[in-house]
Parts: C-alpha cells; sequence; structure tokens
C-alpha cells in the first residue's frame, strides 16, 4: 500500500469512530423530580435563543438575556412540568439549570439540588 493510501485508511477510521450527536430544531423537556407533584418550576437555558417556548400543561413564561433564557412553567393543577422548545437552528439540547420549584401547594421546595431537565429531540 502507498504511503496515501495508509493516511486516507487512518483518516477514514478515525471519522468512522468521531461518531456526532444527532441534532433538531425541537426539543421536548420534561422536569425530572424526585416528587410526584409539582406546581411551578424556574428553569435557566443557557445558548441560542428559542423561538418558541410552550409549556405542555399550563402556561409558559420566557425571558432571554445575554446568552440565558429563563424559563417560567406554572401549572393550573398540580402535577408533571414540561414543555417544548422549538429552535431556529438545529442544534443538541440546550444546557438547562433548574433554579427554583414550587410543590403543589406552591411553597418553594428547601433544595432543587436532585431535579434536572430531560430533553427529547423530536423530529419535525
Amino acid at each position: 500500500m502507498t504511503r496515501a493510501t495508509l493516511s486516507f485508511l487512518a483518516l477514514t477510521v478515525a471519522l468512522v469512530g468521531c461518531g456526532t450527536e444527532p441534532v433538531y430544531t425541537a426539543f421536548e423537556a420534561t422536569l425530572v423530580s424526585p416528587h410526584n407533584l409539582e406546581g411551578s418550576a424556574v428553569i435557566e437555558l443557557d445558548g441560542e435563543y428559542p423561538d418558541a417556548v410552550t409549556a405542555i400543561s399550563g402556561q409558559a413564561f420566557t425571558h432571554a438575556d445575554h446568552g440565558v433564557t429563563r424559563v417560567v412553567i406554572v401549572l393550573y393543577d398540580p402535577g408533571s412540568i414540561g414543555f417544548t422548545l422549538n429552535l431556529d437552528v438545529a442544534s443538541g439540547p440546550p444546557v438547562a439549570r433548574v433554579i427554583e420549584v414550587a410543590d403543589a401547594s406552591n411553597q418553594l421546595r428547601p433544595s432543587v439540588g436532585e431535579y434536572l431537565i430531560n430533553f427529547e429531540g423530536v423530529a419535525q
């Protein structure tokens, strides 16, 4: 084999080993909670500002500033918190931080350390 052929094969093997993350323009986000019922949540998303945020249940409010989008989800009835997120450009899911969570009686949870946001890409 020639040097060029060996170089090509090495590059091909290297590229095949570099899997890419799937990219989407829409995500469904779910608050993973250590409790059964929640009333509301405040979440921060880093990165591209979303085109739209829609609560799966209840109502969503957003504010975007300096590369961070704050999302507030308020449920009409206690339950699971989730929202859809639409982006202008296909990407991986944003980095999310749970800032505050209120329980079914609208009392703030003492800690949000065990909460996280799970993102699932939505094919469009």
